[in-house]
């Protein structure tokens, strides 16, 4: 959700035929839509319901919203085999006047970027952009995108660290202090400084989560690590684990990251947020099996995770907005 603009995006999943090479696997077409705001409200003129969505563009494969040198912007991976092409467009509305329906007139091309590897996310850092990608975390620095790959792999005392990140997934990465930033990877969290390397102030070494991560979310102080057996919560400043919140088939359904006006850098400091930045997913707890009683269809139970007070606690709980399906 674009707040500011009164606009959303919606990445929407065709089918199309069965692949050439192997029929017996079906390709999926992903496209990005952006929708106004306003024809979900009923009360707003009809002229303004009817708006047909804008397409950015097909095959995309990911989006990420955030905020580049103080401007919102919208980041999107195109597919393309074993590479990656991405595209960052601005939006330029103006959620107070009627949105025009022209082609390209809601959002403006700002930059094309090209990865020679596979990626799986992107991440808007004021400064920089975040590639999260087979080689580890990609930086493409603001404003001639200078490019710096992290871990550093000129080092040889590193051999072994680099390795094992090579191995793992990179999820996300976060400012902890004014000079660190902590690595989240699927196994592993890493504290390195702006440079890349290992942060000069802590032993040599990793933060080993309790589970496997499958995805991580932020609202400072903590991160939020999703195991689909629970959601692990951990200080970014200590890695220290702070809470484990147990669920079945748990998923993180908002990382936040859609707040553009919102950065990482910004909410370090915001350890008295109690604005929900995170929503989650599990299954609901099923009611005993009486005899003879027809199976239930699975419920599942969609939850904001808000930081108790007060926040020195470190304690998440699910807020009283919480919606079963």
């Amino acid at each position: 959700m674009l707040d500011d603009f009164g606009i959303f995006l919606v990445l929407t999943a065709k089918v199309c035929t069965p692949i050439s090479s192997n029929p017996s696997l079906t390709a999926f077409l992903q496209s990005l839509f952006a929708y106004h705001i306003e024809p979900l409200v009923s009360s707003f003129q009809r002229e303004i319901a009817t708006q047909t969505p804008q397409k950015l563009d097909g095959n995309v494969h990911f989006f990420s919203v955030g905020s580049l040198l103080g401007r919102t912007m919208v980041i999107f991976k195109k597919r393309q085999n074993t590479a990656s092409f991405f595209r960052v467009v601005e939006p330029i509305v103006d959620r107070t006047v009627r949105l025009p329906t022209g082609v390209g007139s809601w959002f403006r091309n700002y930059r094309e970027l090209n990865l020679l590897s596979d990626s799986f996310d992107a991440m808007l850092l004021e400064n920089k952009i975040a590639i999260l990608c087979t080689k580890g975390f990609e930086f493409m620095y603001l404003p001639d995108f200078k490019r710096m790959t992290i871990p550093q792999r000129e080092d040889s005392r590193l051999a072994d660290l680099i390795k094992r990140c090579e191995a793992c997934r990179p999820l996300g990465m976060f400012r902890s202090t004014n000079d660190e930033f902590l690595l989240c990877y699927n196994e592993f969290g890493l504290y390195v400084d702006g440079n890349g390397d290992p942060s000069p102030s802590r032993p040599i070494g990793t933060i080993e989560w309790e589970g496997n991560a499958e995805r991580v979310a932020f609202h400072a102080p903590y991160v939020l690590l999703f195991d689909n057996r629970f959601i692990e919560v951990r200080h970014v400043e200590t890695g220290r684990l702070a809470q484990i919140i147990p669920g079945t088939d748990v998923h993180c359904s908002w990382d936040g990251r859609s707040r553009a006006s919102d950065s990482n850098e910004q909410n370090v400091a915001e350890h008295r947020n109690q604005e929900a930045r995170v929503h989650a997913v599990m299954n609901a707890p099923e009611p005993p099996v009486q005899l003879n009683q027809p199976v239930r269809a699975i419920t599942q139970r969609v939850s904001e995770l808000v930081p108790t007070i007060p926040t020195t606690m470190t304690y998440f709980t699910p807020s009283s907005r919480t919606d079963d399906q």
